[in-house]
């Protein structure tokens, strides 16, 4: 049986994020990805930690909205390398 986590990458592979939303999505690309502040890099980390702590993919994305834009960013461009780094090791090709 497939994971949460495993059903949100493949999902996202085929181009659905279903815990970001578009704005959020674009943001996060035009993020400076060299000298994240630690405040926000510790906020991002607990922001981890809080989303792995509920079941509900509605639930975590609720905890994703919440969290100030500039964590909310951060969050999205890990997201979004994992998952490449994700879909490299399993061989797919995108688009």
């Amino acid at each position: 049986m497939m994971s949460e986590l495993e059903f949100c990458l493949e999902q996202s592979a085929a181009g659905l994020h279903h815990l970001f939303d578009h704005d959020t999505i674009r943001r996060a690309f035009e993020l400076e990805t060299a000298g994240v502040k630690p405040e926000v890099a510790a906020a991002t980390n607990q922001l981890i930690d809080d989303v792995r702590a509920v079941a509900q993919l509605d639930q975590r994305r609720a905890r994703i909205v919440r969290a100030p834009a500039d964590v909310q960013q951060v969050f999205a461009r890990l997201y979004f390398t994992y998952l490449d780094r994700y879909l490299a090791r399993r061989g797919v090709t995108v688009h």
